[in-house]
């Protein structure tokens, strides 16, 4: 890990405690930056993060937009694009459907309602991720998100092709970094918010 960063590598994203163990393990804790999923939902969690010295946390994708202005987000990203993982399953989905060639691959899994989940296959490890239908975007959220008070941005990049890649960015830096309006040939594939818009429970 330190030869990456000596060759300019800032950070890692962190998904569980075992990685942050073998980061804290090996000096490089101020290079960790936690995902969503590793619970930052409260004070007492950002406080227990902030003393094990990580570089940043991520805004819980659970909260909507009034709990996440109650949180203290100076230390925070935010994601505000990306398919979001709903399910890991240890199942071998290639063979449920066929069977295993033990290659990693994106499968494409259909509900009753013709709704179709993406799944990545990780055979190295022997699971999968299926995410949800819809991406999530906040790209007409800017101003709301501005508010926020968080320390940077984020796209998430699972499935989607090299030119959706470049185009998603372009028009998340135009929006986010530039101030421009949202085009409405911009809003052409169907996406949800998550819980950014949602009443508190």
């Amino acid at each position: 890990f330190t030869d990456l960063c000596e060759k300019g590598l800032h950070g890692f994203l962190v998904r569980n405690l075992e990685s942050f163990g073998v980061l804290k393990q090996s000096g490089l804790a101020d290079r960790a930056v936690l995902d969503a999923n590793l619970y930052t939902m409260n004070g007492e969690s950002q406080l227990f993060w902030d003393e094990q010295g990580v570089c940043r946390n991520t805004v819980p994708l659970e909260l909507n937009q009034k709990e996440i202005s109650y949180r203290n987000n100076s230390n925070s990203e935010i994601m505000i694009y990306g398919y979001v993982p709903m399910m890991i399953s240890v199942q071998c989905l290639q063979k449920n459907m066929d069977h295993c060639d033990k290659k990693c691959a994106v499968l494409t899994l259909e509900d009753r309602y013709q709704k179709k989940f993406h799944a990545v296959c990780s055979c190295e490890f022997c699971y999968n991720t299926i995410y949800n239908a819809l991406p999530m975007s906040l790209l007409q959220d800017a101003d709301k998100v501005r508010k926020l008070g968080v320390s940077g941005y984020r796209l998430s990049f699972t499935v989607e092709s090299e030119q959706e890649t470049r185009e998603i960015a372009e028009r998340f830096a135009a929006v986010y970094m530039h101030d421009c309006e949202v085009k409405p040939d911009w809003m052409t594939g169907e996406t949800t918010r998550g819980h950014f818009n949602r009443k508190v429970e």
